[in-house]
């Protein structure tokens, strides 16, 4: 590949420093006689071929100069050995020099003590001192190098001699030297891999040898026998690997060592390389271009190689070749032969970068800034940048990848957005994957990845997301990230088709109702959706059936009953859990069940059907009440009547609130008498004997008025007479009115022969039913026929016995009608005349009796006040004792001691004197009298009687007896 097939960018200015002494005698490095340069960390250092070595700072002013060497011998490297032993020490200079005949020679020399002597002398002021002998010296040094800590040094001659030098020469410690190759080809390289392996290479060969020397003379292994190397053209490249870079014509071969790895192929002529950094090669190029048959142009090229991103980093045209290539001051420096100095400055990331993305080279600078552990937000947006390139281009699977590698940078909505289409979702997905993963998503990222999977038709990627979620106890997901709208997600899986999907993520957090709603509507599988809730705590149970339970016992009724009863008589426990994938797919079961009428025939039946028995133990938990199911058994009367007889068999065997126990007996009566409201006789007698057995039940707990109210009222609304008199038969006293309501409702049935039986049973307790019963029976002709004359003049009678009606009402109810004769009560009023007539007969011989008893009164009263009375009285009508004087006597004959009299006179408070034993008749006397007049003043009273009483005779004479007919007296009395 030629120069120009590669890509270049200017990422090193070239900057030539000439020499400020230039053409002056003091000239730096322009003048020709420099045989090598180097630098330390603070000084540029230049040697010359006269043995001398200068110090220059960074203002390229010398500091320091020393003559290293006697003259005649010839400076050929310097460099700067760090010494790492004592803080603070500025590290050694070391000289390499030879002199034909001669050892090479290397010097050490401490730069901190040479720039503090006057005077220096090269023999004895040097550090230390290593002189290489090789053979008779007569074969100039080709190559050097030094391990980093210089404990082992390495030359190479070009005789093909390769001479390993160990010892501490950093503390002056001596050395000892050892050939370790030797061969016919000249040395062109030597370079440490490590403290242990060289790369060495001659014109024909490159292999590697031990630094140990135990290799005998012989290469350790031969990386490439084909070709050898120029001198000058191998280096080591400073990074983890260190592999060995060849500089050919063609390319950049690199080795490790166990050969060759990869070439970089770069058609250009080579003289030099420079490995810089970890990614840097240095090629100085020389190309001949011939103008005439006699002559040419040379042209010096200085070219950097990125090798690890592949490009030309610098492209420079030079002046004449290039002696020597070195670091100083964090810089690249070239030294050429016209003495002239270049300065190889590497620009700053950033602009190196701003430069890459500006020629949209994305992928270039993302390998660089990550090489060179850039900003981790600008690299972020860098990779936003590049996905919004790729992109646009249409690239989109690049893109995302892009967009996934720059999610901490956020603006998360902002790529969402672009992802709208629907050919664009695979995409969405990846990128929401990969924002879930490193934990950066929100509730709403990860509900858009489920859907998104939806719509992909991926529902083994949802199932594989929630079951990989942690939740806690309450169903709460612990890594938040992890979060996802749960309703959406139901619901886009319904839509898409995944009910049992659906169903297991309502069911892995809990919520039951969703899990029913999907299997009854989505799946419509009932058994598999009973099967579930059967599996569920009783609370969670008890909403799921309150929603659902019309729904199961329109399906699944049997079961739903049975599972009713269970909950609500307190002996549910739930299953084991199952998986509702392996269920859904089993078959419905399309088995018909027959019409069951009572608990136990229910019983019978699903142990058959299930082969299983409905256990009697004890509730472990509240059951709840009964009654908050009841609305539900709309249309299914005979699973209800099940039910409730269930519940009445639980209450009396482990007993319960006696309240819900009544609510639910009431219920079952009525739902009785509802079901016997049929056209089928024998069904009508089997439920109508079913609800009296229940209402003997029920009359044996001896409930109150109320309870018997509403059975009594059900029971009228059934048409259920027989009831009504079982309860009446169990009514207490208080219970007022059952007989009337029992006599109407057997006259509305037209169940002549009961109502008489009730007149007979209960009419001596309730008199009001004769009278009742008498208007009834002569309101019609047809009843009157029904019922006989012989029962409705017993009936007179008996009203007459009781005196409920007088004749003259009587007269006038049966005068209303033109059927009844008055033969049917013409015994009854013979009868009664002649009571009437003894009652008068009787009534007038009291009435002389009292005329006789008024006129002895009267008589003894004149007597009393017109002739005088003879006492005969010998004691005292108070004490007892016989009479003395003083005695006092009264007109009633009763006499007194004056002293006794006295003692009475002092306990009675009756203001006159009168006789103490009269005294209380007397105080009767005068309170009749005084009534006598306050009633003959209170007509009112008089009128309300007349009002309310049905013997208005009997009120007269009564009111007349106590003297309100009399005419009331006015007695005013002057003052």
């Amino acid at each position: 590949m030629s120069l120009t097939n590669w890509r270049q960018f200017p990422f090193f200015e070239s900057v030539p420093i000439q020499d400020p002494n230039y053409g002056t005698p003091n000239a730096l490095y322009s003048d020709l006689g420099v045989s090598a340069i180097s630098a330390t960390p603070d000084l540029l250092v230049l040697a010359t071929a006269q043995g001398s070595v200068r110090l220059v700072n960074k203002l390229f002013e010398p500091v320091f100069e020393f003559q290293a060497y006697e003259l005649g011998w010839d400076i050929t490297r310097v460099l700067f050995v760090p010494f790492q032993g004592i803080d603070g020490h500025n590290g050694f200079l070391c000289t390499i020099a030879e002199k034909q005949g001669q050892p090479v020679t290397l010097k050490l020399w401490d730069l901190a003590k040479i720039q503090t002597l006057r005077k220096l002398d090269y023999n004895t002021d040097y550090h230390s001192l290593c002189q290489v002998t090789n053979g008779t010296n007569d074969f100039p040094l080709t190559c050097f190098d030094s391990t980093p800590a210089f404990s082992v040094l390495v030359f190479g001659f070009a005789n093909g001699t390769v001479i390993v030098v160990r010892g501490d020469l950093l503390h002056d410690r001596g050395s000892r030297q050892r050939v370790v190759y030797e061969s016919k080809d000249p040395i062109t390289g030597v370079h440490f891999r490590d403290d242990s392996m060289l790369y060495v290479s001659n014109v024909s060969t490159i292999f590697t040898i031990p630094t140990t020397g135990r290799n005998q003379g012989r290469p350790d292994r031969v990386l490439d026998d084909s070709m050898g190397v120029d001198i000058n053209c191998s280096a080591v490249v400073h990074d983890q690997k260190r592999n060995l870079v060849v500089a050919r014509d063609q390319s950049l071969q690199f080795y490790n060592l166990r050969g060759k790895t990869h070439n970089l192929l770069l058609d250009i002529p080579k003289r030099r390389i420079f490995t810089y950094k970890d990614r840097y090669v240095v090629i100085v190029s020389s190309v001949s271009s011939s103008l005439t048959a006699a002559s040419s142009i040379v042209t010096n090229k200085l070219i950097v190689v990125d090798v690890v991103n592949k490009f030309i980093a610098l492209n420079q045209t030079i002046t004449n070749t290039v002696v020597e290539i070195f670091v100083l001051w964090d810089s690249l420096y070239v030294f050429n032969s016209d003495g002239l100095l270049f300065q190889l400055k590497e620009k700053d990331l950033a602009e190196k970068l701003d430069l890459l993305v500006q020629r949209e080279l994305f992928n270039i600078a993302i390998k660089l800034a990550e090489d060179e552990n850039y900003s981790a937000e600008q690299l972020l947006k860098i990779r936003k940048q590049y996905g919004d390139y790729l992109y646009d281009k249409g690239e989109l699977e690049e893109a995302t990848k892009q967009y996934m590698d720059s999610i901490d940078l956020g603006k998360t909505s902002e790529i969402i957005q672009k992802y709208k289409e629907s050919f664009k979702i695979p995409f969405l997905a990846e990128y929401l994957e990969k924002l879930v993963s490193t934990g950066k998503s929100s509730i709403d990222h990860t509900t858009l990845l489920l859907c998104c999977y939806c719509k992909l038709k991926k529902p083994e990627k949802i199932q594989e997301y929630y079951e990989s979620v942690p939740i806690d106890e309450d169903y709460q997901v612990i890594e938040k990230h992890r979060e996802f709208d749960m309703q959406t997600i139901i619901s886009v899986c319904r839509e898409s088709g995944y009910s049992v999907l659906a169903a297991n993520i309502a069911k892995k957090f809990n919520v039951p109702s969703i899990v029913v709603d999907i299997q009854l509507h989505d799946m419509k599988n009932s058994e598999l959706t009973m099967k579930y809730i059967r599996t569920l705590p009783i609370d969670d149970l008890l909403r799921v059936l309150i929603d659902n339970v019309k729904w199961f016992l329109d399906s699944v009724p049997n079961e739903c009953t049975l599972l009713l009863i269970d909950v609500f008589t307190g002996r549910y426990s739930p299953e084991p859990a199952f998986d509702l994938e392996e269920l859904s797919a089993a078959p419905k079961s399309n088995v018909s069940h027959p019409i069951l009428t009572s608990y136990r025939q229910f019983v019978s039946f699903m142990n058959l059907a299930d082969t299983e028995e409905l256990p009697d133990t004890q509730p472990t938990y509240l059951p709840p009440r009964p009654r908050i199911i009841f609305q539900s058994f709309v249309n299914h009367p005979n699973e209800f009547v099940i039910f409730l007889e269930a519940c009445i068999e639980s209450y009396d065997k482990f007993g319960g609130n006696e309240k819900d126990k009544k609510d639910i007996m009431i219920t079952l009566y009525e739902m009785y008498l509802t079901m016997s409201t049929t056209k089928d006789k024998a069904e009508t007698a089997l439920w109508q004997g079913k609800a009296k057995a229940l209402l003997e039940t029920i009359q044996k707990s001896q409930w109150d008025l109320q309870d018997q109210t509403d059975l009594l009222l059900l029971s009228n609304l059934g048409e259920f007479n027989e009831a009504e008199i079982i309860i009446r038969e169990t009514a207490d006293d208080s219970a007022q009115g059952f007989e009337l309501d029992m006599f109407r409702s057997s006259i509305l049935a037209q169940n002549y022969d009961k109502s008489l039986e009730i007149i007979e049973k209960y009419g001596s307790k309730e008199p009001d039913l004769y009278k009742l019963a008498l208007s009834v029976y002569t309101s019609s002709e047809k009843v009157f026929n029904q019922i006989g004359e012989e029962k409705v003049a017993s009936l007179i009678m008996k009203i007459d016995s009781l005196k409920l009606m007088t004749p003259l009402e009587l007269v006038k109810l049966l005068s209303k009608t033109s059927f009844v004769k008055l033969g049917l009560i013409k015994g009854y009023l013979v009868e009664h005349i002649g009571r009437q007539k003894q009652e008068i007969a009787k009534n007038e011989k009291l009435i002389q009796s009292y005329q006789q008893e008024a006129a002895t009164i009267s008589d003894e009263l004149a007597k009393q006040n017109s002739e005088p009375q003879v006492i005969n009285r010998s004691k005292c009508s108070s004490c007892g004792r016989s009479l003395s004087f003083p005695i006092v006597h009264f007109r009633c004959s009763h006499s007194y001691h004056e002293s006794c009299l006295a003692n009475e006179f002092t306990q009675s408070s009756s203001a006159e004197q009168s006789c103490p034993k009269c005294a209380g008749e007397l105080d009767t006397l005068a309170i009749l009298t005084k009534q006598h007049e306050e009633a003959g003043k209170r007509n009112d009273l008089f009128k309300a009687s007349l009002v309310d009483s049905s013997d208005r005779f009997k009120v007269m004479m009564s009111f007349f007896g106590r003297g309100a007919m009399q005419q009331t007296k006015t007695i005013w009395q002057d003052k």
